[in-house]
């Protein structure tokens, strides 16, 4: 049976609670992060994939991001099944045929994507999500893409988001 206290090694990383802090009655943190952005991102013209870029953090438990290198990716340190959920929201415009999110492993590998039909009424909610797993030193990414001639955007309010949590190993 593993220990997975406050002052051991699980899987290998090392427990930021080992300082003796507790979420609820658990002490057990699991590896996980998840990271936003608020300012609009502007979404090249006609089918460029994009990737999107996070600014702050809801949450990091393991040091999977960073707000200052790459801040595109979450990183993997431990090993094993996540659960990805990426979200953001298409400026309102008929233009093209498509509008896709796709989260992305390693830069090419897709785990998940979504494609919608464009809006003039109003913006798009887009969403993607998936269970996949990964490896100590993988990272991954949130992508959009376009048909709509002029340049879209992904707009920062509400704003865009990547989560990653551990669920398995």
């Amino acid at each position: 049976m593993r220990n997975f206290g406050l002052s051991g090694n699980v899987f290998g990383w090392q427990n930021p609670l080992a300082a003796g802090k507790k979420i609820g009655s658990f002490n057990l943190l699991v590896p996980g992060c998840s990271v936003y952005e608020t300012a609009a991102q502007a979404l090249p013209t006609n089918g460029a994939e994009t990737v999107i870029t996070f600014s702050f953090e809801y949450f990091d438990h393991g040091e999977l991001h960073s707000t200052t290198t790459n801040t595109s990716r979450i990183t993997f340190v431990v090993p094993g099944v996540y659960f990805f959920l990426g979200r953001f929201f298409w400026d309102a415009s008929v233009a093209g045929t498509f509008r896709e999110a796709r989260i992305l492993l390693n830069g090419n590998n897709a785990i998940d994507d979504q494609a919608l039909v464009p809006s003039s009424v109003f913006s798009l909610s887009q969403q993607t999500s998936a269970l996949y797993r990964v490896s100590a030193g993988d990272y991954a990414e949130l992508t959009a893409q376009h048909d709509g001639g002029a340049g879209r955007s992904a707009t920062g309010s509400p704003a865009s988001r990547l989560s990653a949590v551990w669920v398995s190993a």
